[in-house]
């Protein structure tokens, strides 16, 4: 290997574009956008994604509109999805009372053994998306959040 060919010798001189550099540094400066509570937009987005975490950004957090999109949309999928459970609880419940219990089961178990996993996995994939700082809106319930999710004043 030859002194030209060492890496790090003084004849190598790292190009950096103009345009690439501009680019990282607004890039850098739009990652660590801080919200109210002081963490970095992306980590407290993707902390929004426990939910009951979610619940108290939303309440706590009052100037960060991703922010405050993200803990609403989790805490609209965690109604759903517990009021959901509940039904299907009582459904069973009911059908179970009127000796059709198989039938019951044949609705609560793709539900609890399907709905709910999928729903842990979608809240995972969902933080980690908010996490780089990209958003993963729900049919529904992502435009009532975008909807509500502008700061109080």
């Amino acid at each position: 290997m030859t002194n030209n060919e060492h890496i790090g010798s003084e004849d190598q001189v790292p190009v950096i574009k103009e345009e690439s550099a501009e680019a990282a540094a607004t890039m850098e400066a739009a990652e660590k956008k801080p919200t109210s509570v002081g963490l970095e937009e992306n980590i407290a987005a993707a902390l929004c994604h426990f939910p009951l975490i979610g619940l108290i950004f939303f309440f706590i957090e009052k100037e960060n509109k991703v922010v405050r999109f993200h803990a609403l949309q989790v805490i609209m999928l965690s109604v759903v999805l517990i009021v959901a459970s509940i039904a299907v609880g009582i459904l069973t419940g009911l059908l179970s009372f009127m000796k059709l219990g198989m039938l019951g089961l044949l609705i609560s178990g793709p539900y609890y053994f399907l709905i709910m996993p999928a729903s842990t996995v979608l809240l995972i994939f969902m933080a980690i998306w908010a996490y780089k700082g990209k958003v993963l809106n729900l049919p529904v319930i992502g435009k009532f959040a975008e909807e509500h999710s502008t700061p109080k004043q």
